[in-house]
């Protein structure tokens, strides 16, 4: 996979560009968030209804993903980020989590085909 590949299917390359005109840049930035633990934690958080957590690892997961302008993926995360702002109970952000988790998933699979890594 291309970096213009992984950005067709997951966000804006031109976006990206304008920021970071460099493709090395953007590819050493993108194998960074295979590291990321951000969305293991915002599980954690669902699961053990932890709203004020829940709201900050999805809230921070958004803001990585705008910033690497994975477009797709940050609307979801936005999506929860929202169900969770003001909220008593993650019951509203368990519903839409699964939805984020399988099209984050997905598109980490796509980005370990672009750094190189095994594509499970």
């Amino acid at each position: 996979m291309t970096l213009k590949d992984f950005y067709d299917k997951n966000g804006s390359l031109s976006s990206m560009m304008a920021t970071i005109p460099s493709e090395a840049a953007i590819q050493r930035l993108l194998g960074m968030l295979l590291q990321d633990q951000t969305m293991e934690e915002l599980k954690r958080a669902v699961a053990s209804g932890d709203v004020p957590l829940a709201f900050r690892a999805a809230h921070t997961l958004k803001g990585t993903l705008m910033n690497l302008q994975i477009t797709g993926v940050q609307k979801k995360a936005s999506d929860v980020t929202e169900a969770l702002r003001n909220a008593s109970s993650v019951e509203d952000a368990a519903v839409l989590l699964p939805v984020l988790e399988e099209d984050y998933n997905d598109m980490i699979s796509d980005l370990k085909e672009l750094v190189g890594g095994s594509a499970s």
